[in-house]
């Protein structure tokens, strides 16, 4: 299996952004364009943020005859991020089962140049071992079947290589409690094999594992769910923050959020 996509997320968030750019410079409200175009705002707003899924051919060049760029350099970029947003990801290609919000979740984390992360609980997925992961699925996950896991451990797995294997791999800082480091999770020896991969990381030079001590006590983030920052080096993409829960997660873009989040992480750091 091939694992260099990133995903057609990101290049969508450009197309909208830059849909939204000319609709401002043309001095339009969401509702004035969506009403010239025949588009519901909200269809329109869903565009803009990169949340309409695959681009359609016909949407794409209305928009590009709307705000006045057509047969210009530009509307071929825009066609060719249109394109680049109906690539599936490597890991849609055949489909793992998962639930949106981890489609979104890889597809954040496949394009990123940093990320930042705190998980307070479990080792992080980044430097989990097949049999940590198993082991940690099916005690978190037990309505999952026994092929479901499997395919669970196989796409992190993947998800480890992807990273690894990118032209320029992603710096990471991740900040675990020391309570992960000394709750077995499995027998001895899968907790021990867990171990030293953590302690091999210290000869990566892209992953900066970071641990807090018991004797550091109690601390700001100790009841924060677990927090991923993802940083990209385009400055067309924005910085993105993921909290997640056993079932939930949720995606915050908005600035203060970010800067709100990525303080905490830096300072456990």
């Amino acid at each position: 299996m091939t694992t260099s996509s990133t995903g057609p997320l990101i290049p969508r968030r450009r197309l909208g952004a830059a849909f939204r750019e000319l609709r401002e410079a043309k001095g339009e409200t969401l509702q004035q364009a969506a009403k010239a175009l025949m588009f519901s705002p909200s269809k329109l707003s869903r565009i803009e943020n990169g949340l309409a899924g695959e681009p359609h051919p016909r949407d794409v060049r209305d928009l590009i005859a709307h705000f006045g760029v057509d047969g210009t350099a530009q509307a071929g970029d825009l066609e060719s991020l249109a394109d680049e947003g109906r690539v599936p990801g490597w890991w849609q290609v055949p489909p793992y089962s998962m639930p949106s919000r981890l489609d979104t979740f890889i597809s954040y984390e496949s394009a990123a140049s940093r990320i930042e992360a705190y998980t307070p609980a479990v080792m992080p997925g980044y430097i989990q071992t097949p049999d940590y992961a198993d082991a940690t699925l099916r005690r978190l996950a037990p309505y999952l079947s026994d092929s479901d896991v499997r395919e669970q451990v196989d796409l992190r797995m993947q998800r480890q290589h992807a990273l690894r294997s990118r032209g320029s791999p992603p710096s990471m800082q991740i900040v675990i409690p020391e309570t992960v480091l000394r709750r077995q999770v499995g027998s001895p020896a899968i907790m021990r094999a867990q171990l030293e991969a953590v302690a091999s990381t210290y000869d990566n030079p892209t992953i900066d594992v970071r641990i807090i001590p018991f004797s550091s006590g109690i601390y700001e983030a100790i009841e924060i769910s677990t927090v991923t920052v993802f940083l990209y080096a385009d400055d067309r993409d924005p910085p993105v923050v993921a909290l997640e829960r056993v079932r939930h997660t949720q995606f915050l873009d908005r600035p203060d959020d970010v800067a709100k989040y990525r303080s905490v992480v830096e300072r456990l750091s």
